[in-house]
């Protein structure tokens, strides 16, 4: 799933919970003013233009819930629901992991769109990117989950939104 503001006009990934909630991050919606203007495509995995998929798959958002302990600048708590005005009509939505999952040490996923694929047309999938999760790295609080930089450029920084899997109990949740 994705959303932005305009048709056609993709900003951020998320991840459909229940047929009318899509869980997002945070610093993709706190600026949005005006939630009448926001749409999210559910079902999609490819960002061609609107015009070749069925409406169906287009929803308007009609609450943003942002987690009340949110910090900006320091990304602490950087998630958000957003409710869809009607239910989507996929059948897929992803299991979320209990705190008592164990995900030190884990191989995970970000499934997403990069903001550089998002402006791009020549990478209209979703392409998932490995991250190896750590529990000991230097500066992770917790209620945090940290990872080692997987290159020179901090992957996550680019995938707004992304879903982060991790297999648990042979089911892959978020």
């Amino acid at each position: 799933e994705y959303l932005g503001v305009q048709r056609n006009q993709y900003e951020c990934s998320g991840t459909l919970l229940a047929p009318d909630l899509i869980l997002t991050s945070a610093d993709c919606v706190s600026e949005l003013t005006n939630v009448e203007q926001v749409y999210v495509r559910v079902g999609d995995f490819n960002l061609k233009p609107i015009e070749t998929l069925s409406r169906r798959r287009e929803y308007r958002v009609s609450k943003i819930d942002s987690h009340p302990d949110y910090d900006g600048r320091s990304n602490y708590a950087n998630v958000a629901t957003l409710r869809l005005a009607k239910n989507s009509t996929s059948k897929s939505s992803t299991c979320l992991a209990q705190t008592s999952d164990d995900r030190p040490n884990s191989s995970c996923f970000l499934i997403g769109w990069s903001k550089r694929d998002l402006s791009n047309e020549s990478v209209p999938n979703a392409l998932p990117v490995k991250i190896p999760l750590h529990s000991t790295v230097e500066g992770c609080s917790q209620g945090l989950i940290c990872s080692e930089r997987a290159s020179a450029v901090d992957q996550c920084d680019d995938f707004q939104g992304s879903s982060l899997i991790c297999e648990s109990d042979q089911r892959w949740k978020q």
